[in-house]
């Protein structure tokens, strides 16, 4: 399903070519958005969400071909991220997608979230703490040694060389300075045997944790106006993260559902979920 709105009211649902779940939608400056999902599924766009075409399917019964999150570094190189470290590249706009093999496809772990950092930087991040860094526009990764155990279900970049991290239990991370992130092997590290840094630990790695007041996962981020964090997950939860990313606290609302995804228009929080299309109004202090 494909639904787009000019004033995040009025919703209408767009014809598109394919039946499989749609996990991740971005737009890029000229217009294109591209959507990506199950069965390996990526979707074109090229008027802002109004006619869709397929570009890409691989259907197989021997390994998932999930896709979580696409970004595109330049107009013409991007890359769709999937389960078990799947990687796709494009280097014609997104008409034709190949495997990538790396360091970090090569790991077999999850790739849940992908971000563009900006000056040719892309930043992953997956399951078991996984997190890597290219500087080149994804031919080398560096994978960092990991801060956490669990899961990072996504980033929100906040400059080229900063990003703040979040997964499951709520984890929240802020990397003031992903250059000097230590290098390591999340494919080695067993949450299953060895526990998480604690947070001196995982500070002297690169990473200072934001404590949060649920330890519900969190799924989908966005910065407001006014330099907070909105960040969305689990069992409704809505944190605000101050502008200076010191503290969280949770937004009260009546609502119950998994969130997965969050923007703002004005005062106010369009939530996507398992109950569709949610707005929530903003308190005073985060308008």
């Amino acid at each position: 399903h494909v639904l787009t709105s000019k004033d995040g009211q009025l919703w209408s649902q767009k014809p598109v070519p394919t039946r499989a779940m749609l996990n991740r939608v971005i737009a890029l400056a000229d217009g294109r958005l591209f959507a990506v999902g199950h069965d390996g599924v990526i979707l074109l766009s090229p008027d802002r969400g109004e006619h869709w075409t397929l570009q890409h399917q691989a259907i197989s019964d021997q390994r998932p071909n999930t896709l979580y999150d696409i970004a595109f570094v330049t107009p013409l190189r991007g890359y769709a991220i999937g389960a078990f470290g799947l990687m796709l590249a494009t280097e014609d706009g997104g008409k034709t997608w190949l495997p990538v093999e790396s360091p970090l496809t090569l790991s077999g772990l999850h790739l849940n979230a992908i971000a563009n950092l900006g000056e040719g930087g892309l930043i992953v991040s997956g399951e078991r703490g996984l997190l890597a860094v290219s500087r080149d526009g994804g031919t080398t990764w560096k994978l960092s040694a990991p801060a956490y155990a669990g899961s990072y279900f996504g980033i929100l970049p906040t400059s080229a060389n900063t990003a703040l991290v979040y997964g499951q239990r709520g984890r929240l991370y802020e990397i003031k300075d992903i250059s000097r992130l230590q290098a390591g092997d999340p494919a080695s590290f067993d949450p299953l045997i060895m526990p998480s840094p604690d947070d001196a630990q995982a500070l002297k790695l690169g990473f200072r944790r934001i404590l949060s007041p649920v330890e519900a996962s969190l799924f989908g981020a966005t910065r407001l106006a006014d330099g907070r964090v909105t960040l969305v997950g689990a069992d409704a939860a809505v944190l605000l993260v101050d502008p200076l990313y010191q503290s969280a606290t949770a937004l009260k609302h009546a609502g119950s559902a998994t969130y997965s995804r969050v923007f703002s228009k004005g005062n106010q929080l369009m939530v996507v979920g398992m109950n569709g299309i949610t707005r929530l109004t903003l308190p005073e202090s985060a308008q």
